[in-house]
């Protein structure tokens, strides 16, 4: 998982989750590893291959 989950409604539990984040070196590394190989699952390539395979569908 490549990101911390909190409640939406809850300032104490986003403020909760952004604080230990922050201060935990280890989990923002480990966090900022995984976002980056997350990251590159998305490329414009792809994403205009689907969009388009979508329109073929539809048509």
């Amino acid at each position: 998982d490549a990101s911390k989950y909190f409640n939406p409604n809850s300032v104490d539990d986003i403020v909760r989750v952004i604080t230990n984040t922050i201060n935990n070196q280890i989990l923002l590394e480990e966090l900022s590893v995984k976002g980056w190989k997350r990251l590159k699952m998305f490329t414009w390539e792809k994403t205009a291959k689907e969009t388009a395979d979508v329109y073929n569908i539809l048509i």
